[in-house]
């Protein structure tokens, strides 16, 4: 991955009292709550999508916000920084490279700002962090010829205010990002009052949502200091009586028709159809009227017109319909990618990163070679880049390629944190030879440290092992064996070199505890100062699966 450009400036180290401060690691926190962002946005996208003032899928606001984030995050790990000032930058270059659509074009404006905020800092106190949002709003409103309000750039904007006054009256990082996501919520909530056709369609502004999004996942990740999936897709507020559901695109229907009649009131049928739908267009004079309404209800209109006069030309169209089958007669991407997981954690990690669909193994992390080519089968792509993800899958995966139409490409994926690298590197919009080289390039940066306990007796290569040992493998070969996994651990990173890894994440699997890992993590970064993550891979059999980057 291509390495950020950095100012020449020496670096300093921001001063603040303990608990306030985005520490010597700052870089990292900040790809952490840039990571977690890009999590709950991709939770969230489709909501976003749905927000489109007309029902076609025109606008993808969430969709591009979400692949602008994925840009910035793949850069700012692939610069391996721990300076906050550093990190910002690479997440700058990162979205502007990555940019997609006019609301992804303003997002990278936005981390050009916060870059330009966090210039030649190490750290960040509150304070500073608040400023950094500050002129990341402004830059975006710089970017935006003609800025109109009611859209991202409001919602920024009231944000970086609301972060300001947090961090001026003494708040922490937690509580400065906090009132930053809290008043981007009465933002979103605010836009339909400051745009018409928003006010019109009933909806809230696509980009401001998705903008929200964004701080509320970061928000999470300070509160938290991990990096997770949203649990729930974030409410949307309804401004009309079509209330559109994050479940549902929530459109309603299309309903036309003529009322021939005599004294008809064109103004009094106009003000009850707004009454029960929006996009209401009445036309016409006492003898004759021409409705247009976008209505969950629409027998309600024409019961109302048949009440009026005699009724003809009614036409009613199901929106949602529209557009389900706009979205599914869009063009695919150009290279789909199905992967292999074993436990929930890896499973949902490689969903979010592209990979359609997973192929969920249980406790013997084989599948059989029917439900690869199911998958394959089922992928919305006639080119299909699979990732077996562990050496005993290779066999069934290579078979599988001669058993379809498609155009399958095996990838060497022997672990699952090779199958993670890989889809980092995937985009859906990139061709399938730049998308297979990326995602091989990503694959080959990256080693694996497993740890689990021995089933039986044996001997190999020489070490006698027992029953119930705990063994450490790095890819693929035992290279320590111990009473307890932590000593197994600790004996497969010597194995690993000093320090094994610029980035280290711990996978803890189903028997682990989340506490227990990361205190585990806490003590091995005494002795390997890398950036440390955990997160829950959810794995059988393995305690702890380990990328090494």
């Amino acid at each position: 991955m291509r390495q950020a450009k950095v100012t020449g400036k020496t670096p300093r180290r921001s001063q603040g009292r303990e608990g306030s401060v985005l520490t010597a690691a700052a870089g990292q926190h900040l790809v952490g709550m840039c990571s977690t962002a890009a999590l709950w946005l991709e939770r969230n996208a489709a909501a976003i999508d749905a927000l489109n003032v007309f029902p076609v899928p025109d606008g993808d606001t969430g969709t591009n916000m979400l692949l602008t984030l994925r840009a910035a995050v793949a850069e700012a790990r692939g610069a391996r920084t721990r300076g906050i000032a550093r990190a910002a930058e690479a997440l700058a270059y990162g979205a502007l490279m990555g940019a997609r659509g006019n609301s992804g074009v303003i997002l990278s404006q936005f981390f050009k700002g916060l870059a330009q905020g966090v210039r030649g800092l190490e750290a960040a106190q509150p304070l500073e962090l608040a400023q950094a949002l500050a002129e990341g709003s402004q830059a975006a409103y710089n970017a935006v010829s003609q800025p109109v309000e009611g859209t991202i750039l409001t919602v920024a904007r009231d944000a970086s205010s609301a972060a300001l006054a947090a961090a001026r009256a003494g708040g922490d990082l937690a509580a400065t990002l906090a009132a930053a996501a809290a008043e981007a919520a009465q933002a979103v909530e605010r836009t339909p009052e400051q745009l018409p056709v928003l006010r019109e369609s009933g909806v809230v502004d696509a980009g401001g949502q998705g903008f929200r999004v964004i701080l509320e996942g970061a928000a999470a990740f300070l509160r938290d200091g991990r990096v997770r999936h949203a649990r729930e897709i974030i409410p949307l507020p309804t401004h009309s009586p079509i209330a559109r559901s994050p479940q549902g695109e929530g459109y309603g229907f299309c309903t036309e028709l003529v009322v021939h009649g005599q004294g008809l009131a064109p103004d009094q049928l106009r003000q009850w159809l707004g009454a029960i739908g929006t996009s209401v267009m009445v036309v016409g004079d006492p003898a004759m009227v021409r409705v247009h309404v976008h209505t969950a209800t629409p027998q309600a209109v024409v019961d109302h017109a048949s009440r009026l006069g005699l009724v003809d030309r009614v036409k009613i169209e199901d929106m949602d319909a529209q557009h389900q089958e706009a979205r599914r007669r869009a063009p695919p991407a150009s290279l789909g990618v199905v992967a292999v997981a074993w436990g929930e954690g890896f499973a949902q990690a490689m969903e979010s990163l592209g990979a359609r669909p997973v192929v969920r193994c249980g406790e013997t992390m084989n599948p059989s070679l029917f439900d690869l080519l199911t998958a394959i089968e089922d992928a919305p792509a006639a080119e299909v880049a699979l990732l077996p993800n562990n050496a005993n899958v290779m066999p069934a995966a290579r078979q599988v390629a001669k058993l379809t139409a498609k155009r399958v490409f095996v990838l060497p994926t022997q672990t699952l944190p090779q199958g993670v690298a890989a889809l980092l590197a995937y985009n859906s919009e990139a061709t399938t030879d730049a998308n297979l080289a990326a995602m091989e390039e990503a694959r080959q940066g990256v080693r694996t440290l497993e740890v689990t306990r021995a089933s039986r007796g044996a001997s190999v290569a020489g070490r006698s092992i027992r029953s119930g040992e705990a063994i450490s493998l790095l890819e693929g070969k035992i290279v320590a064996v111990a009473g307890t996994e932590e000593e197994a651990l600790r004996q497969g990173l010597a194995a690993a070199g000093a320090p094994p890894a610029d980035i280290v994440t711990i996978y803890y699997g189903a028997g682990q505890s989340e506490s227990q890992t990361r205190a585990l993590a806490d003590r091995l970064r005494q002795v390997y100062p890398s950036e440390w993550e955990v997160l829950g891979g959810g794995q059988p059999h393995y305690s702890y699966i380990l990328s090494l980057e």
